[in-house]
């Protein structure tokens, strides 16, 4: 095994290096030798310590007559969980690649409206406990998705409105509403610039007249 040529054939991205080096070993396991396992084994150890990956707790190799068995144990129960995970990695870097994300300047604007929103909820007297826990939830949830690499933009509309429709079901007044609004707009907006299909089932903010807007 060259380990140097190894690692360099590796790609940038750690989770797809792991998943390479399991690949590796069950594409080789059966012309390897045992020196050769216990090598790729370490090497795997050290590269996820380098990346800080958790992969889950390494197994202790014990008897010689053992080792074998347990590190293709390991690496074939490891690389049936991440297999989903590098699927999930690869459709996500080749979507980056051809749709347009949001930009500093929408960044910005979305952090400033969801710093309020949460603001507003947690002073909010017409709100018990525990509805500003699930709606500081909601909000929450929100950041997540807006922080990801590449935003699901049908997920970030979806879950606007869900907060929408909580405050609806809770009589609040339009404050909030505006505030929703604006996160809409930025959101939808991407769809519109980029020419990328409409959600089938597009979601819609129940926009309650409010008389007051005081809190």
């Amino acid at each position: 095994m060259n380990t140097r040529e190894l690692l360099k054939s590796l790609p940038n991205n750690p989770i797809l290096g792991a998943v390479k080096l399991c690949a590796y070993y069950r594409e080789n396991v059966d012309s390897s030798s045992l020196d050769d396992d216990i090598e790729l084994f370490y090497l795997f150890k050290k590269y996820c310590k380098a990346h800080s990956l958790d992969l889950g707790p390494f197994p202790a190799l014990g008897p010689k007559h053992e080792i074998a068995r347990l590190i293709q144990a390991y690496f074939d129960n490891l690389f049936l969980k991440m297999k989903e995970t590098e699927a999930e990695i690869l459709i996500r870097e080749i979507y980056q690649d051809k749709t347009d994300q949001f930009s500093e300047k929408n960044i910005e604007d979305i952090q400033i409206i969801i710093n309020q929103l949460r603001d507003f909820i947690a002073a909010n007297k017409r709100l018990d406990e525990d509805h500003k826990r699930r709606l500081l939830q909601h909000v929450n949830e929100l950041q997540t998705e807006f922080n990801r690499p590449v935003s699901n933009f049908d997920i970030l509309l979806g879950k606007i409105s869900r907060i929408g429709v909580e405050i609806g079901n809770f009589g609040e007044n339009s404050k909030i509403y505006d505030m929703l609004r604006q996160l809409f707009r930025i959101t939808e907006a991407k769809i519109v610039h980029k020419g990328l299909p409409e959600p089938n089932d597009k979601p819609q903010l129940p926009f309650f007249e409010r008389a007051d807007d005081t809190q």
